[in-house]
């Protein structure tokens, strides 16, 4: 199977937040249980699988809250994968963290776990904000957990924030980001909020309770994250992501480039190139199809030539790295290029990933890749329907 990258699901949390479509629940009764049979899945697989696997190039714990976890949670799991799969040398091990969970022991016990990099749901820097997306800390709390995990040795942080905030205004948008800076994190994800279908704030929008901000207050404050972080030395890698130097996330990264991985536990998602499985999304049957040895996948998916090249429209034009002429070709048999062309779209000569175009172009042939222009990066999801549109 080659490189492989790992994602460990963890569904806890202390409380749901309104926009949160993951599977999660809200209380740690069934966390012992979980972790036992998590170990079990991982030792399964690890079995079945470990003389196939190079090198497992990432570790990320996802959910929910996997900062709900303890050191010796963290070490029976880190170990078992360990005890079964070959890790890089320079493996990125990575833990999502809610600030409202973290205390200076806890960070330690994740150092000493193995845990490398430590990616921060602070999502905003003003209390008013916070309470409207249900979170379950202050914007004190966000400041003294990346205080505390600098403190406990923690070189690679990542910071995540949202934007367009019901009720958030354009400049209080730019503190966040400037609060964010002073920090020094190694990555920055600046995400738009998403209002998921069946969400509390789904809801509350539909009776009228929230106002999403305009599509015109979400463009300024995506430029306004462009220009603020590219100008602080971070490369924006990815649409929403962003890093110093030699610091992009190598686990995201394996989504985004189609690359092979494995998902443990409720509800994760694994992926070989060519056909996609996922997990039950229940923790009870998750459990009990575990203890019982079966495994828990829910469904699995062949993907077809016509969903591949989708994929790659949709990944692709997501990365600074665009898509590759040669790979659409070796997998369409068409060119790229005049593809484009076809559908109505235009491209600029030499123009880098997410950089002005003067002619107001959405599209750039930058070498082998087509990329987008700062003024495709506001209309990626038009500018994906378009190509999506020309697919035989």
């Amino acid at each position: 199977m080659g490189e492989l990258a790992l994602y460990i699901h963890i569904p806890f949390c202390r409380k749901k937040c309104i926009y949160c479509d993951f599977y999660s629940l809200t209380s740690l009764h069934w966390r012992q249980r979980y972790i036992k049979a998590l170990v079990q899945e991982i030792d399964r697989q690890g079995r079945s699988l470990c003389e196939k696997v190079a090198t497992i190039r990432s570790v990320y714990f996802g959910g929910g809250t996997p900062s709900l976890l303890t050191r010796e949670h963290f070490f029976a799991v880190l170990q078992t994968i360990r005890n079964h799969f070959v890790l890089a040398p320079d493996v990125e091990i990575t833990c999502e963290a809610n600030p409202g969970t973290l205390s200076a022991a806890k960070l330690a016990g994740l150092r000493s776990a193995g845990v490398n990099r430590l990616t921060v749901g602070v999502q905003s820097f003003c209390d008013v904000e916070l309470a409207t997306l249900g979170r379950i800390h202050n914007a004190d709390a966000a400041r003294q957990s990346l205080r505390q995990a600098r403190e406990a040795g923690f070189s690679n942080i990542a910071i995540d924030l949202i934007f367009a905030i019901p009720g958030q205004s354009l400049l209080q948008w730019k503190r966040n980001i400037a609060e964010a800076l002073a920090f020094n994190p190694e990555h920055l994800s600046v995400y738009g909020l998403t209002v998921e279908a069946g969400t509390p704030l789904d809801a509350e929008i539909k009776a009228g309770r929230m106002h999403p901000c305009s599509e015109e207050v979400q463009r300024k404050m995506m430029l306004a994250a462009m220009h603020r972080l590219r100008a602080a030395g971070y490369e924006q890698y990815e649409l929403s992501n962003y890093a110093l130097p030699g610091m992009t996330s190598r686990h995201n990264q394996a989504y985004w480039q189609g690359l092979s991985y494995l998902g443990f536990g409720a509800s994760a998602h694994s992926f070989d190139g060519r056909q996609r499985w996922w997990n039950c999304r229940d923790l009870q049957l998750y459990c009990r199809q575990i203890e019982s040895g079966q495994n828990a996948m829910a469904e699995r998916e062949t993907l077809t030539s016509r969903q591949l090249l989708y994929e790659m429209i949709l990944l692709g034009l997501r990365q600074n790295s665009g898509i590759d002429s040669r790979k659409w070709h070796s997998a369409a048999n068409v060119d790229l290029f005049e593809f484009v062309q076809h559908c109505g779209l235009s491209t600029e000569e030499g123009l880098a990933a997410f950089a002005p175009s003067a002619g107001h172009h959405l599209l750039s042939r930058l070498g082998e890749a087509l990329v987008l222009s700062e003024q495709g990066v506001l209309l990626y999801d038009s500018v994906c329907e378009k190509l999506v549109g020309g697919l035989a």
